[in-house]
């Protein structure tokens, strides 16, 4: 049975090969844009046959807001569902084959199931452009 931390980790290390892109399993204390970082989790408890849990991960995607476009812009690539820099392709990539567990054994199964909240944001003392993608992933995995 994987431990959140485990899974936290995996999930980051699924996305910390994306050019230009900072990672954190954690909420870092001050950021530096742009990076991405798992913001919040929800636990459903003993959910699977083997009475695993369930997670639902926000994770949070932040740009420069220095420039309106061009931060924006960025942003677009991060949140879209495919290119050399799209979160959730990675994410997918993360699931495994069918049959295998995803996250590198962390995780029975993944789906990424919302991408939005495109706004500003607060952090550390300065103003980003962010958007969020809602992760769940299912059961215990191989760990």
């Amino acid at each position: 049975m994987a431990r959140l931390n485990e899974v936290r980790r995996a999930l980051a290390d699924a996305i910390r090969g994306i050019d230009g892109l900072d990672v954190f399993h954690y909420t870092p204390g001050s950021v530096v844009v742009p990076c991405a970082y798992l913001a919040d989790v929800e636990i459903e408890p003993n959910t699977t046959f083997r009475g695993e849990d369930d997670h639902t991960f926000t994770l949070r995607v932040l740009t420069s807001a220095a420039d309106d476009e061009s931060g924006q812009d960025l942003l677009d690539e991060f949140l879209s569902r495919d290119g050399s820099r799209s979160i959730r392709a990675a994410l997918e990539t993360a699931r495994g084959a069918n049959g295998e567990y995803a996250l590198g054994g962390a995780a029975d199964d993944l789906n990424v199931t919302r991408v939005g909240a495109y706004r500003t944001y607060t952090e550390g003392g300065g103003t980003y452009f962010g958007g969020e993608i809602t992760v769940r992933v299912i059961g215990g995995g191989n760990v």
